[in-house]
């Protein structure tokens, strides 16, 4: 792993995770608004948050693949954009297939930045340890 700063590299974990929070925290409270303006049921309301984290364990044994075979800081960095964009496209969604479409690409990418973040995380201290061993 290239080292870098670790101020900047806290900071923007930091706000990952702060965006990751809002996006799985800010639909509650705004349910009831959405199902009025689509005239949906509490079973629709219901499967908003059921697609988000249905596809989010799907990616459970996924995730590390793709990190083992393309590298876990090119898999966190991809997928912070990507679910930037699918965050985004979320909130232009229009009907509420293509909402559930959004929720469930959002809930993918989330868990690919959970496990990235994770273990990036977990070996850049690692890292620290085993030099700070080999040192002595």
């Amino acid at each position: 792993m290239k080292k870098g700063h670790p101020v900047l590299t806290i900071f923007l974990f930091f706000l990952g995770w702060v965006f990751m929070y809002a996006d799985r925290n800010i639909l509650s409270p705004v349910m009831g608004d959405i199902g009025e303006q689509w005239g949906l049921t509490k079973t629709e309301l219901g499967l908003m948050s059921t697609v988000f984290f249905a596809s989010y364990a799907a990616m459970q044994i996924p995730t590390g693949f793709l990190a083992d075979r393309f590298g876990r800081v090119k898999v966190l960095v991809i997928g912070y954009i990507l679910f930037g964009v699918a965050t985004f496209l979320t909130g232009l969604a229009t009907t509420f297939g293509m909402f559930l479409l959004m929720r469930a690409l959002t809930g993918t990418l989330e868990k690919v930045l959970i496990m990235d973040h994770s273990t990036v995380s977990l070996q850049a201290s690692l890292q620290k340890d085993i030099e700070g061993l080999c040192r002595h």
